[in-house]
């Protein structure tokens, strides 16, 4: 057994202004590797390390700064403590980074300070980040690769230190394209090239374009629409990638009313010939459920109301099934914004599924009038039964469906009730009621009077057929 005393071997690492630097790792080995002793410097720069005393076996001292190796030799064979000082020259440095649109980069970055030192990487981060100023402290002299990594994005350019300005500036060049997909108030498609996109940042007008795609770098934007120089849409988004924002506008298609007024009008005349015998009571009733099954696709089937008492808060969600989509519409302290609320994969394909089957149901009624027109009434009578059974699988389908979406959100697809809803930065407490809308009850009635059609047609038949029997007799 080998019996010595402790040696106690004190480093001392000071800064070119004589001051301690905290942060170095020492490591005391000895000829073979093994470890004795470690510690780390505080902020007076020293480090203290024991083992025992040994004459035969010399000791290693190897320090650490951040990845550097600044001390590595074999320490003086002596009885007396040692007690070692270290110069290192450390210098401070900024970094300002500024995205192509002159702004401070708006997305959260962190700029690494690489090198390659010993066969490693070593790898440097800011200890500031204020509105795109990185603060890089205590850095060794050397050779630097200063790199900003954002997505499929590098930046980099070469730095040395200390010949370095103590202010660097940097550009972000990273950029994405934000396409803008507008909808009107019923969620129809919009296309109008008249409409121009104003986008905002930081309350600065950044863009100003008609074009529907634009390229900006990540940020948060404000898009204002403007058609005729009339606000029609307001959307924010957080640019992160390349992006699809959907926008509702306040716009009110044209369609609509003008497919209403022909319809109106056909009807119309539809009433004279019947008045004038030309036309009889059953197929004017099949052109009256035809007019209603149409009218039901630009109208919601199912909507949900609430305002609050307490503040200008307001919300409605419509469901419509032309297209199938959701429609929410919140008027907040006076401003108005329009989403397409989010809806299960499978009731959307089932919405969409809903268009043809009505189209369908109205198709067999008209063909049904113009069959019975000339003299066809057996199959006049058949497809009017299969629209009628097409439209009650239709309704029928509806209400289980909204039964079980609502039954997730709201608990029930009728109610009245206070509910707690978020609009805004607040919850607020609104007066809600939800159901069943006229696009639903259009369908109904047109259930309703498609089966009167067909017990006319069939009472018309029971009737010729006793004339003619009576006839015979």
């Amino acid at each position: 057994v080998f019996c010595s005393w402790e040696r106690t071997i004190t480093f001392t690492f000071l800064d070119q202004y004589g001051q301690g630097i905290p942060g170095v790792h020492a490591w005391l080995t000895n000829s073979d590797g093994i470890l004795y002793d470690e510690n780390i410097t505080e902020e007076n720069g020293q480090v203290i390390v024991k083992a025992p005393f040994n004459f035969k076996d010399p000791y290693t001292l190897r320090a650490e700064y951040k990845g550097f190796i600044i001390y590595n030799n074999e320490l003086q064979k002596t009885i007396k403590k040692l007690n070692e000082q270290v110069d290192l020259e450390l210098y401070d440095f900024s970094v300002t980074v500024t995205d192509t649109l002159g702004f401070p980069p708006g997305v959260g970055l962190t700029p690494l300070l690489v090198t390659s030192k010993d066969n490693k990487i070593i790898q440097l981060t800011p200890e500031g980040n204020e509105k795109g100023l990185y603060s890089f402290n205590d850095v060794l002299a050397g050779d630097y690769s200063l790199q900003i990594n954002y997505g499929d994005f590098i930046d980099e350019i070469h730095v040395t230190v200390p010949e370095t300005s103590s202010i660097i500036e940097m550009k972000f060049s990273a950029i994405f394209d934000l396409t803008i997909d507008l909808f009107d108030s019923k969620g129809n498609a919009l296309a109008d090239n008249t409409i121009e996109f104003v986008v905002s940042r930081d309350n600065r007008t950044v863009a100003q374009t008609k074009e529907k795609t634009v390229s900006l770098p990540p940020a948060q934007y404000t898009i204002y629409a403007y058609m005729k120089d009339a606000l029609i849409a307001v959307k924010q988004v957080d640019l992160t990638n390349d992006k699809h924002l959907t926008v509702v506008t306040t716009v009110e298609s044209l369609f609509p009313v003008i497919l209403s007024m022909f319809l109106y009008a056909l009807f119309g005349f539809f009433m004279i010939l019947t008045l004038l015998k030309k036309f009889s009571l059953s197929s004017l009733l099949k052109c009256l459920a035809v007019l209603l099954i149409i009218m039901s696709f630009f109208q919601p089937w199912w909507l949900f109301t609430g305002s609050s008492t307490t503040v200008p808060a307001e919300k409605t969600t419509a469901l419509y099934i032309n297209p199938g989509m959701m429609i929410e519409t919140i008027k907040y302290y006076g401003e108005i914004s329009l989403n397409i609320a989010e809806m299960p994969d499978i009731f959307i394909m089932f919405l969409g599924a809903m268009l043809p089957v009505a189209s369908l149901a109205c198709f067999c009624l008209a063909l049904g009038v113009i069959l019975k027109k000339i003299q066809k009434k057996n199959y006049a009578l058949i497809l009017s039964i299969i629209a009628v059974v097409l439209l009650c699988f239709l309704l029928l389908s509806f209400y289980v469906g909204t039964t079980k979406l609502t039954e997730t959100s709201i608990g029930a697809v009728q109610g009245e009730e206070a509910l707690t809803t978020s609009i805004g930065s607040e919850d607020i407490l609104l007066q809600s009621s939800w159901g069943f809308s006229s696009g639903f009850y259009f369908v109904f009635s047109a259930i309703l009077v498609a089966a009167l059609s067909l017990i006319l047609d069939i009472r018309t038949r029971v009737m010729q057929k006793r004339k003619l029997l009576s006839l015979r007799s």
